[in-house]
């Protein structure tokens, strides 16, 4: 079989080029194509596409608006030294459906888990199903003078699906000895179109949000 550069097929004119190398199993592999033309070849799309971010500067809230769309059904959001200007605070997340200028904060509208493990072994889990917020960290609170942050990654399925709830799967790490994992819910069925993070109070001193969508199979 020959095996093609990003494993995609190419479409060849009169004056390409390529060098094809033999693996020794019987495989030919196409080393490099130069097209006549001077193009690059059509590049395969990205597993992760990078939508935007926010740097947090003494921030009471950041906001995640027009980068959620229907070219993607699944988002990531990654959590880069988020720091809060008072200590002992978590995390929370709210949705959208208008792109920021409401925010879902009705009891009952999320639910979520968390587990927790320290460096010490210690572990525990906290649940919740009436809040107006996902508490990312649900009890386990960061400090100010947390070393690096909150730092991580949330993953959210099907933000654009209005016919069920929303789930989501986080992890993060909290300084040099605190792990949490935990999933979570948006109870409602309506289409979500940004996101807003706040930590519960005081703001946020500073960190980066970033936002990638999930390409379609």
């Amino acid at each position: 079989p020959l095996i093609l550069p990003g494993g995609a097929n190419i479409t060849a004119a009169a004056g390409d080029s390529m060098k094809v190398r033999g693996d020794g199993s019987g495989n030919a592999r196409v080393v490099s194509y130069t097209k006549a033309s001077g193009m690059a070849l059509a590049a395969t799309s990205p597993a992760l596409v990078y939508l935007g971010s926010v740097t947090a500067s003494a921030s009471a809230t950041v906001a995640l608006t027009s980068l959620i769309s229907s070219t993607y059904d699944d988002y990531i959001v990654m959590f880069d030294k988020v720091i809060p200007a008072t200590s002992s605070q978590q995390l929370c997340l709210r949705v959208s459906e208008d792109n920021g200028s409401t925010w879902r904060s009705t009891s009952g509208d999320y639910a979520h888990a968390t587990q927790a493990v320290q460096y010490s072994s210690y572990q525990a889990t906290a649940i919740s199903t009436t809040d107006t917020s996902i508490f990312l960290e649900n009890g386990f609170a960061v400090n100010t003078s947390t070393e690096s942050g909150i730092n991580g990654s949330l993953w959210l399925f099907a933000l654009n699906n209005t016919a069920g709830k929303k789930a989501m799967q986080g992890s993060l790490s909290i300084g040099p000895n605190l792990k949490i994992d935990f999933p979570a819910t948006l109870t409602r069925s309506e289409a979500v179109n940004a996101l807003q993070f706040r930590f519960a109070s005081g703001n946020i001193t500073s960190g980066v949000f970033r936002m990638y969508g999930i390409a379609k199979a």
